[in-house]
């Protein structure tokens, strides 16, 4: 899965998730669960998740709903500390 995670990081052309702008985290939930199924229906294998460094409260959101997600094989954050990338499975 190292592999796969290290893959993602270095593809310039990776599909984006940015929440960063979003003021609410209910809504820019639902933007991530949105976004990350309209993906796994594209039959991508993984994406980058802009959210932003901040307070962190929208990083730990996020980190918490790839969790959950089943679609979501792997995910990690970008030494940046603003992004995630996330390994969806097939």
């Amino acid at each position: 899965m190292k592999m796969a995670l290290f893959a993602a990081s270095i593809n310039a052309n990776a599909a984006e998730i940015d929440l960063h702008e979003y003021h609410e985290v209910f809504s820019a939930m639902q933007e991530l669960e949105s976004e990350l199924f309209a993906l796994h229906q594209a039959g991508e294998q993984h994406c980058r998740i802009i959210h932003g460094i901040g307070s962190g409260v929208m990083q730990q959101a996020t980190h918490n709903a790839l969790k959950k997600n089943p679609m979501v094989l792997a995910f990690e954050q970008e030494s940046s500390g603003g992004s995630t990338i996330a390994v969806l499975n097939k």
